[in-house]
């Protein structure tokens, strides 16, 4: 999709963070933007009207299907139709796997794999329909490596890059473009309002974040429009992401070994 201005772009996850980046970003390239969260993004939706687009901001709990529908519903009447959907919402939770509960288990799968789901379930067929369209889920870089302690988490992220991959390959042929978005380590609230319980390595991804960001929202915004621009498969932002995308392909076993050690270290 490499004209952006008048695309109509639904974004969760919108109130803070990548997701306040991105509208912003796009905002800049004259798309209008549909703000979605589950905490009111009315600020923010005042910031990207600023920027002389057009915008709409709803409150939407991504891991409720009936809401879900209700709102895509909302979105699609709002202003002729929805051009791209950036999967965004999501939360982190961390710790020993023994440790974690099943509904610290439960919660985090119902955000950040049932909610890209459901969004592709209500969208995607408005999309198909018009014969255009492009969609963004948001991953990790712990979607592609898999540190200890973030078990939950890597489970996550690892499923929406499978989960993009292969839809972008069913629906390319049918004008419907397909990226995930592979952030690093990056400066926002998402790490510090984790659930990151009290549990042997449970305060490393913290730390990590704070000692190690390698990227700032407005970064990995403006990354992930370019990345929608050109239709790439995947828009890896940060040099920890992409050192790690490296290595994860060309020395797994070590990468894993020096993971195994790190964990052995830290819970002795």
């Amino acid at each position: 999709m490499k004209i952006l201005s008048g695309k109509n772009v639904v974004i969760t996850g919108a109130a803070s963070g990548i997701g306040r980046s991105a509208a912003l970003a796009f905002a800049a390239e004259g798309a209008n933007i549909i703000l979605a969260d589950i905490n009111a993004a009315a600020d923010v939706e005042q910031e990207v009207r600023a920027k002389g687009v057009k915008a709409a901001a709803f409150q939407l709990d991504v891991s409720d299907p009936e809401r879900y529908q209700a709102f895509a519903k909302e979105a699609i009447d709002w202003n002729g139709g929805v051009d791209v959907l950036i999967n965004n919402a999501g939360f982190m939770a961390g710790g020993a796997v023994q440790d974690c509960s099943l509904e610290q288990w439960h919660s985090i799968t119902n955000v950040n794999v049932h909610g890209p789901f459901h969004g592709v379930h209500f969208f995607l067929p408005h999309m198909l329909a018009r014969g255009s369209g492009h969609i963004v889920t948001t991953a990790s870089l712990f979607g592609l490596a898999h540190l200890p302690f973030v078990g939950p988490y890597c489970m996550t992220k690892a499923a929406v890059v499978a989960f993009s991959n292969s839809l972008r390959s069913e629906v390319a042929h049918q004008g419907i473009g397909v990226s995930v978005l592979v952030p690093g380590s990056v400066a926002t609230n998402l790490v510090n309002n984790g659930d990151w319980h009290a549990s042997s390595g449970g305060n490393m991804i913290p730390e990590m974040f704070e000692k190690h960001g390698s990227s700032s929202p407005e970064q990995v915004a403006s990354a992930l429009v370019k990345g929608v621009k050109k239709n790439k498969r995947q828009i890896i932002v940060g040099r920890d992401a992409q050192m790690l995308s490296r290595l994860i392909r060309w020395l797994p076993n070590t990468l894993y070994n020096s993971f195994g050690k790190f964990a052995q270290q830290t819970m002795t």
